[in-house]
C-alpha cells in the first residue's frame, strides 16, 4: 500500500485524487482547514488521515512534515492541490510559478531520484474558486464551468497517470501533455539565492 499526501484535499481539485486513491486501495493522509469536509468525503475510512493546518503558515507547515514524517517511512507522492487566489498583493509578490520552478531545481539537485512535477489542467475544471478576487471572474467562472468545465475527476486522470509511473527529475505537463523544461546558469543561480534566502527565514 503507498502512502499519497494531498494538500487541499478536503475539496475542489485536492478531493479528486483523495477520492481515486481511496477507491484504488491507497492510503490518503489529507491536509486542509475543514474537517467536516474531510469527513464527508472520506466516509470514515480507515486508510484516511486527516492534518488541519494552515499551509500559508510557516509554523503550520513545519507541523505537518513533521507529523509526517515521524508516522511514515515513505511518503509515495505529495500532491500540492491547494490554491487560494489572490488578484492584489500580499505582503510581496511572490512569482510563484517562478518559485515553483526553482523549487523544483533544487529539489531535485538535492535528492536525484525525486520526480518533480508541475502540472495544470488542458481545460476549465468544476471545482471549488477560493481566493481573493473580483466580481467580474467570479461572475465568469459561475457562467463558464458549467458549460465548459471539466469534472475534477475527469481532469486529474494524466495526474493519476504520471504519479502511477513516475519519472525522476523535472518535468511539466498541461493535461496529458508533456511540455519542454529547460534549465540555463541564471537558474542555478536564483535557485542558490531563493535557498538562501528561505535558510535565513527559516
Amino acid at each position: 500500500m503507498r502512502t499519497i499526501v494531498v494538500t487541499g484535499g478536503p475539496d475542489g481539485m485536492g478531493a479528486a485524487p483523495v477520492r481515486h486513491y481511496l477507491a484504488a486501495g491507497e492510503r490518503v493522509v489529507v491536509i486542509g482547514r475543514s474537517r467536516a469536509k474531510f469527513d464527508a468525503l472520506t466516509a470514515n475510512s480507515t486508510r484516511a488521515e486527516f492534518i488541519a493546518a494552515d499551509l500559508s503558515l510557516v509554523e503550520d507547515s513545519r507541523r505537518v512534515t513533521e507529523q509526517i514524517t515521524s508516522k511514515y517511512e515513505r511518503v509515495d507522492a505529495l500532491v500540492l492541490a491547494a490554491s487560494f487566489i489572490r488578484q492584489r498583493r500580499h505582503v510581496t509578490n511572490a512569482q510563484q510559478r517562478r518559485a515553483n520552478e526553482l523549487l523544483g531545481i533544487l529539489a531535485t539537485e538535492q535528492v536525484p531520484g525525486l520526480g518533480y512535477v508541475t502540472w495544470g489542467p488542458a481545460r476549465l475544471v468544476r471545482s471549488s474558486f477560493a481566493g481573493e478576487v473580483g466580481t467580474g471572474m467570479r461572475v465568469a467562472a459561475a457562467v463558464l464551468a458549467p458549460v465548459l468545465g471539466q469534472r475534477p475527476e475527469d481532469a486529474i486522470r494524466p495526474v493519476a497517470g504520471i504519479i502511477d509511473s513516475p519519472a525522476p527529475g523535472r518535468s511539466a505537463y498541461r493535461g496529458a501533455r508533456k511540455r519542454p523544461l529547460t534549465t540555463g546558469a541564471h537558474d542555478e543561480v536564483d535557485a542558490a539565492r531563493l535557498a538562501a534566502a528561505v535558510e535565513k527565514v527559516l
